[in-house]
């Protein structure tokens, strides 16, 4: 949104509208931005997971011919 039209939607419904406004779309975008991020580390988390998991599986493995030996 560039300044004249700023401007002439203030001039036409008023300073509290426009600002109400404003405000709604920053909420709105920063919700989604916080969406896609709680997404991205979900994934993360979930992969940090099997990972550990692998590598307890692992450790068992190698823990099991030790005491087999």
């Amino acid at each position: 949104m560039d300044i004249p039209t700023l401007t002439t939607l203030i001039n036409t419904m008023g300073f509290p509208i426009v600002v109400c406004g404003t405000l709604f779309w920053f909420l709105k975008t920063l919700l989604d931005r916080a969406l896609i991020l709680l997404s991205e580390f979900k994934t993360a988390v979930n992969e940090n997971t099997n990972s550990i998991q692998t590598l307890i599986r692992q450790l068992d493995e190698v823990k099991n011919v030790q005491i087999n030996k």
